[in-house]
């Protein structure tokens, strides 16, 4: 008769068969009649006895359970997911696991931890990983009357940066050997240095110490003026020499028709009559470094550029260039630039032109240069080459179909609402081509399909998709409507909501807080195996937190324990895993192992649903 093993607080742990021995915790437990038993139970006293000393942890332990860690000498119990430390402090620079209470000293940076609500807080000292001590720390110095005064020292990888004082005194020489063993002020001298009450840098030689950003109060010195000043109207910071002018009584200011800067005392000006071609009424006229006048008005014999208005009344003016709004007189002669009509009509391809209005040229389509047709152009030749812009070519008298690239993707886009048709010749069928077509979805509806887009044969049931020597590799759909001919997995499969996740070959039962839980041993309420790759999946669309495939009929990995023989019956043997046995109770069966098992616990497959 089989034992029902509890636990102390009345729990059932296993049932125990006759004859056999469980494995599911720490120690082996044994079943009635088993032969042998005194080993096993022995090597159980002495395990309980050294509180299973080792390096590691035992394994398969349960709530309350004891381990003696012999790498860091500490006592750990197992609170039901991980071990912690017992009545000890853990020294290590990693965080080990912890409960409330717990303490964890780190000791590359010499601080101490509690664990509170699931975390490590710093009980002290403040400190930072992979340097020196940082952090402010409370001493004293002694005055040069003797008397200890307290500081706050800023200290920095074991260095003092800066201190703050209470009070305004003088320390004492030699001070450096009173906290030297702590600290490294860097110095050793008898000089009588003073600390003023409050923020204390660059005190000693050591400290080579600055501060960024802005004070409030007066600087004994500066670097530099934060807003410079004028001086004789020279800008000056402070941070480079300057030369300032003489300071004359007023400045002597240039006129219209000089050239040369305005003097103001500070170096030798020299001035000179402008004969540059600013055209200034009143202006100088004088000749410049090339020997040509400039003025308004000149009347003369010129040689060189003239700009501005020219008036000869007698003699002849000769010109290289003439650029004018206006011409009053005579005659001109010479080559414009520019006209507004040929004073000789010119024919072009036989269509006269003087410049006055625009005209038509009629030509053969081969003979013209440019970047656009005229709309009534209505047949081209053979094209060697077309390339068209991005915005593409419209088909069709309504623009039915238009073929465009979209930011960066190749486009074509169906205007008519009557679908795209891809026709290919093919003698074979009654039409002479194999049809197909994209339609929208009202097309698609009033087909007598569903509401959706679809790809669709004109010709119904005579196309393939893909062949026997050319196939597809994956093909992804919500819903396959058709007929299968063959499945590459080996089960029939159904979804259910699990109350965690569970790896395939786990054997769970109806239970828990959801629909299927972890089998008990020799449960009753057995529902399955969790499968891998079901052949067929039903209840394929639900949806939850932890979903399982659990296999209800064919071949599938399950995990068992215990020696099996290819044939046995199976039941739960507790914890996901199956058994053998050789009287299944009603609803207990699980199926037929299809191999032979020798271990103490691994996977096999079996057949399910198989009595």
């Amino acid at each position: 008769m089989a034992y029902v093993i509890n636990k102390t607080n009345g729990s059932q742990l296993i049932v125990l068969e006759d004859g056999t021995v469980d494995t599911s915790t720490s120690v082996g437990l044994v079943g009635r009649n088993y032969t042998g038993y005194g080993e096993i139970q022995n090597e159980n006293f002495v395990g309980l006895l050294e509180n299973w000393a080792n390096n590691n942890p035992p394994a398969r332990p349960i709530s309350g359970q004891t381990w003696f860690n012999t790498f860091n000498k500490t006592l750990n119990v197992y609170e039901g997911n991980k071990w912690v430390p017992v009545g000890s402090t853990t020294i290590q620079n990693t965080s080990p696991e912890g409960i409330d209470g717990t303490l964890w000293f780190k000791e590359s940076t010499k601080q101490l931890y509690i664990h509170n609500s699931n975390a490590w807080n710093l009980i002290g000292p403040e400190g930072l990983e992979g340097f020196g001590e940082t952090r402010s720390v409370s001493t004293y110095f002694i005055d040069s009357t003797g008397q200890n005064r307290p500081v706050i020292l800023t200290v920095v990888d074991d260095k003092v940066i800066s201190f703050i004082s209470e009070s305004s005194y003088l320390i004492r020489a030699n001070e450096q050997p009173h906290i030297t063993s702590l600290y490294n002020l860097g110095y050793t001298d008898a000089v009588l240095r003073a600390v003023v009450s409050g923020f204390n840098l660059n005190l000693f030689p050591g400290f080579n110490s600055t501060i960024a950003g802005n004070l409030t109060g007066i600087a004994s010195s500066a670097s530099r003026l934060e807003t410079p000043r004028l001086i004789n109207g020279v800008a000056f910071d402070g941070q480079s020499n300057i030369t300032i002018n003489s300071n004359t009584a007023g400045t002597l200011t240039r006129g219209n028709y000089l050239t040369g800067a305005n003097f103001n005392g500070s170096a030798t000006i020299t001035w000179a009559v402008d004969a540059s071609p600013n055209n200034l009424i009143g202006k100088v006229v004088a000749r410049d470094s090339a020997g040509d006048f400039s003025a308004g008005t000149i009347t003369a014999n010129l040689v060189g550029d003239v700009t501005g208005n020219v008036t000869a009344t007698q003699g002849v003016s000769t010109f290289n260039v003439v650029e004018a709004n206006e011409f009053v007189g005579a005659t001109l002669s010479g080559n414009a630039l520019t006209a507004n009509k040929f004073k000789t009509p010119r024919n072009i391809n036989g269509v006269e032109f003087d410049g006055t209005s625009d005209i038509t040229v009629t030509a053969a389509a081969d003979t013209l240069t440019g970047t656009q047709l005229a709309a009534n152009i209505t047949q081209l030749g053979t094209l060697n080459n077309l390339n068209v812009a991005d915005t593409g070519i419209s088909v069709g008298n309504s623009g039915q179909l238009d073929i465009f690239i979209n930011v960066s993707t190749p486009t074509i886009k169906d205007n008519s609402n009557q679908g795209i048709t891809f026709s290919i010749a093919d003698i074979n069928q009654i039409s002479g081509a194999f049809n197909f077509r994209l339609i929208n979805s009202s097309l698609a509806l009033s087909l007598g399909g569903d509401n959706a887009p679809a790809m669709i044969p004109v010709d119904d049931n005579v196309s393939n998709l893909g062949l026997s020597t050319k196939r597809w590799n994956t093909i992804y759909s919500s819903v396959f409507n058709g007929t299968a001919t063959a499945a590459q997995y080996a089960d029939l499969a159904e979804n259910y909501l699990a109350d965690a996740e569970y790896s395939p070959g786990t054997v769970l039962e109806f239970g828990g807080n959801k629909e299927v839980t972890v089998a008990e041993d020799e449960t009753r309420r057995i529902a399955g195996v969790v499968s891998k790759n079901p052949a067929y999946l039903m209840n394929s669309e639900l949806k939850g937190e932890h979903v399982v495939a659990l296999a209800l009929q064919g071949r599938v990995p399950c995990k068992v324990r215990g020696k099996i023989r290819k044939g046995d019956m199976l039941v739960s043997g507790g914890n996901g895993y199956a058994r053998p046995t050789i009287d299944p109770k009603i609803g207990t069966i699980i199926g037929k192992a299809l191999e032979d098992f020798e271990g103490t616990d691994g996977i096999i497959e079996v057949v399910v649903g198989r009595l």
